[in-house]
């Protein structure tokens, strides 16, 4: 017969004196092993001794075994968007002579999930039998960004000991960050206007980030300028780029505005505003501001006497404004008049913070529909001369028997 004998650091094979004892013909005594190669499908041991013979074992020894084998070890899910799943398998199989007792398989870890399939291995213990398989398969499902693995045993009675299979993948996720909520344009003097800020918008995220549309302001607020380096829309920022919006503030009357904007994304919609104050100057051209600057007579049935409508004007900031005439022009539809006695404002200079009014009546001759006429007042406004629009509602005025319209 034969065997082999482990003696400290030494692999040596004895032989028996006989040909016919063993599996090694002609051979005797004992020889150092050089080398061993295990052929799992054949179920032979290739062994090479020190003499420079080689010899295939193979019989009983070598038969009859019990074998478990993978066709994946590590089952790679690749990046997975938040919200979505991907799924893997790997082939449990039996490629040995005998059946193959499956004690157990591991729970993987957190984010996978073993699910059924038609080829699925059911649950252990179960038995498969010689060529044999069944399939593992497993469902990444990722609830957070980034790089997320597990591995998993299998134990059974294979002669080639337990397995162990590996699961990994990554969770992808656009953020889209803005450099501030509240883009903030401070108090600016209307002399040191257009003034600009600028809103950085970031993709903190590990997948890439579409913009789908970016909301344009109103009146004073401007944007996004063409100083701006973000594409229009739609566009992509890839992880952790980033790109600028520029918006400008631009009044014509001193005041406070704010106003309140969003970004549509593929990470959803962010929200943000604008705030600024303008502040009349210290000096320079007057700032006037006019309350109403359009003016609105209703629609009146023959015999009604239409009450005059009072405009204030209020110096803001600036030299001192020196007022001239009011006059009207573009009129149609009627006649528009700025009574004297009414008038307290032409002729006049106003130092900041003084204000003055004036009246407006309309004689209505027929239906005119939209703007009757404009009233012009000069000054040395920043931006004289002064307009005030009057206009009918509904496009429908009517001419009566009054030649005037009383206060």
């Amino acid at each position: 017969m034969s065997r082999l004998i482990l003696a400290g650091a030494a692999l040596t094979l004895a032989c028996a004196a006989s040909a016919s004892n063993g599996p090694f013909p002609g051979s005797h005594g004992v020889e150092d092993v050089t080398g061993l190669s295990w052929d799992p499908e054949a179920g032979i041991l290739h062994v090479a001794t020190g003499s420079g013979r080689a010899f295939a074992l193979s019989g009983p020894e070598f038969e009859g075994a019990a074998r478990a084998r993978l066709s994946e070890t590590s089952l790679d899910f690749g990046g997975v968007d938040l919200g979505n799943e991907a799924v893997n398998s790997s082939l449990l199989s039996n490629p040995g002579s005998l059946a193959v007792e499956i004690s157990t398989i591991g729970e993987p870890g957190a984010d996978f999930f073993r699910i059924a399939s038609e080829q699925g291995c059911p649950q252990p213990p179960f038995q498969l039998g010689s060529g044999q398989s069944c399939e593992l398969s497993y469902r990444f499902e990722p609830t957070s960004p980034g790089a997320t693995d597990t591995s998993l045993s299998i134990t059974s009675d294979s002669i080639d000991g337990d397995l162990e299979l590996s699961l990994s993948g990554t969770g992808l996720q656009a953020v889209l960050a803005l450099s501030t909520g509240q883009l903030d344009f401070g108090a600016v003097t209307m002399d040191a206007i257009p003034v600009t800020r600028e809103l950085t918008l970031t993709n903190t995220g590990n997948t890439d980030l579409a913009i789908n549309s970016v909301e344009s302001p109103a009146a004073p607020f401007a944007g996004p300028t063409e100083a701006s380096d973000c594409a229009e829309p739609p566009l992509v920022l890839a992880p952790e780029s980033s790109c600028s919006l520029v918006y400008e503030f631009a009044p014509e009357q001193p005041g406070t505005f704010a106003q309140g904007l969003a970004i549509g994304s593929s990470a959803g919609t962010r929200a943000f505003s604008l705030l600024a104050q303008a502040l009349p100057p210290s000096s320079g051209a007057p700032f006037v501001s006019i309350e109403p600057s359009r003016v609105v007579f209703d629609i009146v049935a023959p015999g009604t006497v239409l009450d005059s409508e009072l405009i204030l004007l209020e110096h803001l900031g600036g030299d001192p404004l020196e007022i001239g005439d009011i006059v009207v022009v573009q009129q149609s539809g009627g006649q528009l008049q700025v009574p004297g006695d009414s008038d307290f404002c032409s002729q006049r200079s106003l130092s900041p913070g003084q204000s003055c009014a004036f009246r407006v009546r309309l004689i209505p001759d027929q239906t005119v529909p939209g703007p009757l006429a404009e009233v012009e007042i000069e000054s040395n406004a920043a931006d004289a001369p002064l307009r005030i629009t009057v206009v009918g509602s509904q496009g429908a005025l009517f001419r009566d028997r009054f030649e005037a319209i009383m206060d």
